[in-house]
């Protein structure tokens, strides 16, 4: 029965949140058509990444377990300007990416910490 509830979940998630999930370079999804490509991490003004986790070794990151449980979303792994890797997903306009991690926080699916970020922090990848 909690498969089933599962499959529901993931299928009305998948429904409801447009996952414009791009990888790093790609352009961003816009009112008015596409953004340049992202460089360096960095987002234009209104857009942010969902930084899920960061550890100081970027093989002990949960990727496995966001890959289950977010199967809908582009999986960066990044490095940060405090010597940490983070694993984000996105980009997605603000307040898309509000309502996505508010949403996935409150189904336990993400930490309560995750955060949003403009990407400011970020080394080149």
């Amino acid at each position: 029965m909690r498969s089933i509830w599962c499959s529901v979940f993931i299928a009305a998630l998948l429904a409801i949140i447009p996952a414009y999930a791009f990888n790093a370079g790609a352009p961003v999804p816009s009112g008015n058509g596409m953004l340049e490509p992202v460089q360096d991490g960095k987002l234009p003004p209104g857009y942010r990444w969902i930084v899920l986790a960061s550890d100081l070794d970027p093989d002990q990151l949960p990727m496995q377990r966001y890959l289950r449980l977010l199967p809908w979303a582009t999986f960066n792994v990044v490095k940060t300007r405090t010597g940490y890797w983070a694993l984000i997903i996105g980009p997605y306009e603000r307040r898309q990416a509000e309502s996505i991690a508010a949403d996935l926080k409150a189904r336990g699916f993400i930490p309560y910490d995750a955060y949003l970020s403009s990407g400011n922090g970020f080394l080149p990848f």
